[in-house]
């Protein structure tokens, strides 16, 4: 049996209690959907604030049209709030992002990114899975042109070749930022360092057995002070480790150091 129908005139003049019902539910759905609408709003304007708000550490930053993401973004938000070897928050050392976040290693590995003042973060999974690390101004550039080396496996033997500049070279990534030394800066690297001397007109590598001679006698506080050249290939040196560095300390001789 068919359900019987109202009669057409409930829906004239008078209407029915049915009408009224339809007519409150339709008016609720309204105000329901109006009010999620509200909400959503208020979402999207609150995660726009989070992302671009300096110092937020759960937050990717959209910087300079630039988005700063993940490990190497924690890296930078030590530099907006001031946990950086300045002591200084903002941007004043090391700048907005200049460029989105590229490839790194000789297998892509890593990642980097480029900041203004002559800055950029590197991150490795194999140097700190949750953070990157900045290098910047003369260390940097020695460390981008650092030129290869030649030298032979043995006496009068082949000629090798040995890459030695950026993170696919002898240093590897940055293990540190850019950090103070006594009367300059440094960056430790995975195969060695780059130190610079304030005043001077660039900064230079250490490696290896040198390295290790220049530590035992206390870096630039020590009596070699600071290297005042690149490491060399020793004549006829049989290895990319046989070599010598000059160092140049305040006041002092110019001294080499070799193995």
């Amino acid at each position: 049996m068919k359900p019987s129908r109202l009669p057409l005139k409930s829906h004239i003049g008078d209407p029915s209690p049915l009408i009224n019902v339809r007519f409150r539910q339709h008016r609720t759905r309204n105000q329901i959907v109006a009010r999620r609408m509200s909400l959503i709003g208020a979402l999207i304007t609150s995660l726009a604030l989070l992302v671009s708000t300096p110092g937020v550490a759960n937050a990717d930053q959209f910087r300079n049209n630039q988005w700063v993401l993940g490990s190497i973004e924690r890296e930078f938000i030590d530099f907006l709030s001031g946990a950086n070897q300045y002591g200084q928050g903002g941007t004043s050392s090391i700048g907005e992002p200049t460029s989105g976040e590229l490839w790194a290693g000789n297998s892509n590995e890593g990642r980097w990114q480029e900041f203004g003042f002559t800055n950029r973060i590197y991150w490795s999974p194999n140097v700190d899975a949750n953070k990157g690390r900045q290098i910047g101004g003369l260390i940097m550039n020695k460390w981008l042109n650092l030129p290869s080396r030649q030298y032979r496996t043995y006496v009068n033997g082949p000629y090798q070749y040995e890459k030695r500049s950026d993170e696919r070279g002898r240093l590897g990534y940055p293990v540190t930022r850019e950090s103070p030394a006594s009367g300059g800066r440094y960056n430790n690297f995975q195969g060695g360092a780059i130190t610079y001397k304030f005043g001077a007109t660039s900064a230079y590598a250490t490696w290896g057995n040198i390295r290790d001679q220049w530590a035992a006698q206390n870096y630039e506080l020590g009596p070699l002070g600071f290297p005042s050249s690149d490491e060399y290939l020793c004549q006829d040196g049989t290895t990319s480790n046989d070599g010598y560095e000059s160092y140049g300390a305040p006041d002092r001789t110019s001294r080499t150091a070799s193995i």
